[in-house]
C-alpha cells in the first residue's frame, strides 16, 4: 500500500463521526495534512499541543500552539487550522449553548471561536441514549472552506482565513 495513501486514510479516522453513544477511542497523537499534502499538523493530547510543519528530508516547523481535538483540518497555506469539538457529533446533555464547536488558528494563535448556538438552536438537537446529536464535521471543501452539517439540515462553510461563514 502506498505510504501517502495510508497516511491519508489514517488522517481521516479522527473525522469519522462516532455512531450514537459508542464509546470514543481514548485521545491519542495523530496528524492531519493539508489537502495538497504540503503541510501537516501533529496533535498531541498529553502535551495539549499542535505542531504545524512542512514534511520533507528536513522537517520545517511552521508554528506551535496549545490545543488538541480529535477533529482538525489544516489549510493549504499551512498557516490556518481549525479544531472541532473533541466529542465530534455528540455533545453532553448538560451542554452550554456557548460551548465552542470550532476554534480557528492563524500561525498558532486563536483568532475565531464559533459557539454551538451559532450553528444550531438547542430545540433542533436530536437526543441519543446519553447525548445530543448536533451535526457533523465535513472537513475542507474544494474551495478550502471548512464545512459542517447540522442536525436540522443546515450546512455552514467557514473561510479558514477569517473564521467567518461564507455564502
Amino acid at each position: 500500500m502506498n505510504a501517502r495513501f495510508l497516511i491519508f486514510l489514517l488522517a481521516l479516522l479522527p473525522t469519522i463521526p462516532a455512531n450514537a453513544d459508542e464509546p470514543m477511542m481514548p485521545p491519542s497523537v495523530w496528524e492531519t495534512c493539508s489537502p495538497s499534502g504540503e503541510y501537516c499538523a501533529r496533535l498531541d493530547p498529553v502535551e495539549n499541543s499542535i505542531l504545524a510543519y512542512k514534511p520533507g528530508v528536513e522537517t520545517i516547523v511552521l508554528w506551535r500552539a496549545e490545543g488538541w481535538s480529535s477533529v482538525a483540518a489544516l489549510a493549504d497555506d499551512g498557516e490556518h487550522l481549525v479544531l472541532g469539538y473533541e466529542g465530534m457529533n455528540l455533545i453532553p446533555v448538560d451542554h452550554e449553548p456557548d460551548m465552542e464547536m470550532l476554534i480557528f488558528y492563524r500561525r498558532g494563535m486563536v483568532f475565531q471561536r464559533i459557539a454551538l448556538s451559532v450553528l444550531i438552536d438547542s430545540a433542533a438537537l436530536q437526543r441519543t441514549v446519553s447525548h445530543w446529536y448536533w451535526g457533523d464535521y465535513l472537513g475542507l471543501d474544494a474551495n478550502g472552506h471548512y464545512a459542517v452539517h447540522t442536525a436540522d439540515g443546515k450546512e455552514f462553510r467557514f473561510d479558514m482565513t477569517t473564521g467567518l461563514p461564507v455564502r
